[in-house]
């Protein structure tokens, strides 16, 4: 993978994964994590796209804009795309539905691009978070394309 030039690590603040986070960049306007969770067993690309937006659709303010399975990095992935108000960098914290913007801050439409892998041994994820402005999933769109990951086996040992 190739990150471009413009972006640097960062620690994100409030955004909370369900997983190990492995690496995180920002650029001015966009941010793209990497992070893994347990293995899912028997999971397909579909299935991890499907369970995202079941888990999303009815939740106010969020608007699934697109949901599909393709290849990237040489696995098939789940990719799916979400918008919610957030900062342009992350989405707004939610409770009941309702996103909790802190008083400081004014709420923009926020892109979550999602895109997972399940592998043996793991599910990695790759997820990115932009405001609304095309040089940012440009840039997300060429990081993509410099991926590549290898589905490694599930390890276990022996007593």
């Amino acid at each position: 993978m190739r990150i471009p030039e413009g972006w640097s690590p960062y620690a994100p603040g409030a955004e909370v994964f369900a997983g190990e986070r492995l690496a995180s960049f920002k650029c001015t306007s966009a941010s793209i994590d990497f992070y893994r969770t347990l293995r899912v067993p028997g999971a397909k690309a579909s299935n991890l796209g499907r369970d995202q937006v079941t888990r999303i659709e009815n939740l106010p303010g969020y608007t699934i804009v697109s949901e599909e399975v393709r290849q990237v990095g040489g696995l098939e992935a789940s990719v799916v795309e979400i918008t919610a108000p957030g900062d342009g960098f992350s989405w707004a914290p939610s409770g009941l539905g309702k996103p909790v913007i802190p008083p400081t801050t004014t709420p923009i439409l926020t892109h979550r691009l999602a895109v997972g892998f399940p592998r043996q041994a793991d599910t990695l994820w790759i997820v990115c978070h932009y405001a609304d402005a095309a040089k940012a999933r440009f840039e997300i769109d060429a990081i993509l394309k410099t991926v590549a990951i290898a589905d490694a086996p599930i390890r276990s040992s022996s007593y």
